[in-house]
């Protein structure tokens, strides 16, 4: 989760956390089985470009 820091909400209210929660949560699955599935190591920089 180190590269998906959520140092602050963008919204005010229990929702709008909630879903920049599960936005993050699933950004960083998508990218780690992308990362498993070119079985390759790359940095993170170049993986998500």
């Amino acid at each position: 989760m180190q590269n998906f820091p959520l140092k602050y909400f963008q919204g005010d209210n229990e929702k709008a956390m909630k879903v920049q929660i599960y936005y993050t949560l699933i950004s960083n699955l998508l990218t780690t089985v992308i990362q498993k599935t070119l079985q390759r190591s790359l940095a993170f920089s170049n993986l998500v470009s």
